[in-house]
């Protein structure tokens, strides 16, 4: 799976790219004008807890946002440009992966 998103981590600017679901990770890769390119995986074991936030300061760019919380503590914001419903789809998608790649 391949979606149009923006996220943040930890916080941090806004990164604006695509999410790919692989065998093994989420896989944020974008452009960044100080860094070049970015190509962040996140492997399924290291996700601890994912969660869709509709309201207050989890919202990304004044949208829901995928909540990820990682094991060491990290948490990673990602909204779809995609339009509605696409950001449940990822949520399923997402742990339908994790499960295969734990199995």
């Amino acid at each position: 799976m391949r979606c149009a998103v923006v996220w943040s981590v930890n916080g941090g600017p806004v990164q604006a790219g695509r999410l790919e679901l692989d065998r093994r990770a989420l896989r944020l890769a974008g452009a960044a004008s100080e860094t070049g390119a970015i190509d962040e995986p996140i492997p399924y074991a290291d996700l601890a807890e994912a969660q869709i936030e509709r309201w207050g300061p989890s919202r990304l760019c004044g949208r829901p946002a995928l909540v990820l919380a990682c094991r060491g503590g990290t948490r990673v914001r990602i909204a779809s440009l995609e339009g509605a419903g696409s950001l449940h789809e990822l949520a399923d998608r997402l742990e339908s992966a994790r499960r295969q790649a734990t199995a």
